[in-house]
């Protein structure tokens, strides 16, 4: 299976704020995974990180999980070991980890694995 897909993690939040898409005739997009599944979207990365609320945190990301796994996508989790920005060049741990010595630091990340929540599972394929 060939994936085409999208970065995800905005989208509820830019709902939240009240943006909205427009199709190619200046018509409001109702439901933007929907409009992009007839675009041949199929798979959403989301972006998970570490802590209890706000975008990119596990709660969030399960949202938007469940409401594209509706509608057929794929799912591509990007875990990240960090509670702030990171990329590929920086990844600054959490800091509530700071203090842990590297066995209760492995645990934290066992913890975190994706596959460790669940009904809220992000089951990846």
């Amino acid at each position: 299976m060939f994936l085409n897909g999208i970065d995800a993690n905005y989208v509820p939040l830019m709902e939240e704020v009240g943006l909205r898409w427009l199709n190619e005739n200046g018509e409001e997009i109702n439901d933007i995974f929907s409009f992009l599944k007839t675009k041949s979207v199929n798979c959403l990365r989301v972006r998970i990180w570490v802590g209890e609320s706000g975008p990119s945190r596990l709660p969030y990301v399960i949202k938007i999980v469940k409401r594209a796994s509706k509608i057929g996508f794929k799912v591509q989790p990007t875990i990240f070991l960090s509670d702030q920005w990171s990329d590929l060049h920086k990844q600054p741990e959490p800091i509530k980890w700071a203090h842990l010595n590297l066995q209760k630091k492995m645990e934290q990340i066992r913890v975190h694995d994706i596959g460790g929540y669940g009904e809220n599972s992000i089951h990846r394929e």
